[in-house]
């Protein structure tokens, strides 16, 4: 079992500690395709910490992969909320999004991304280019690949 500790220091220098080895686990996991050992390790790090957000992030993409956007949205909502400094917690969840057809929801999404100050170039103009239907969603979600909001940390 991890423990959850509030501050991570390191105890050898280039080390990873034990959330984010866990995460760098599931993440290879889930690559794979080996989905339901990287679903094992992303819940043992969200049992030691519920509010962990790259594990809600990892989880809302492996469960996209597996079960589709719909049930992927909550955990992408879970690691916006945990950390929403981080444009990629916005383009998961307003891809999701856009996917499921709520197109409202992405567009409301977009405004405050773009009023806290958190604006990305490459992901905004994918998904603004998606929503006016300019280009299928598909080519918008390549063109977004390439920002740096797709990456997986």
């Amino acid at each position: 079992m991890l423990e959850h500790r509030k501050s991570r220091t390191i105890e050898h220098a280039g080390a990873l500690d034990p959330f984010e080895r866990t995460l760098s686990k599931a993440v290879a996991h889930r690559v794979a395709g080996r989905f339901q050992k990287a679903r094992s390790n992303l819940q043992r790090l969200l049992d030691a910490a519920p509010q962990h957000a790259g594990a809600h992030h990892e989880l809302g993409l492996l469960t996209s992969k597996a079960d589709g956007p719909g049930p992927a949205v909550p955990h992408f909502v879970a690691a916006l909320r945990a950390e929403p400094e981080q444009p990629r917690h916005w383009l998961a969840l307003a891809l999701s999004l856009l996917v499921l057809n709520r197109v409202g929801e992405v567009r409301a999404l977009m405004e405050q991304f773009c009023s806290r100050g958190l604006v990305d170039d490459g992901g905004r103009a994918a998904l603004t280019v998606s929503i006016n239907g300019n280009v299928t969603l598909g080519e918008g979600v390549l063109f977004a690949a390439g920002s740096m909001l797709i990456r997986p940390h």
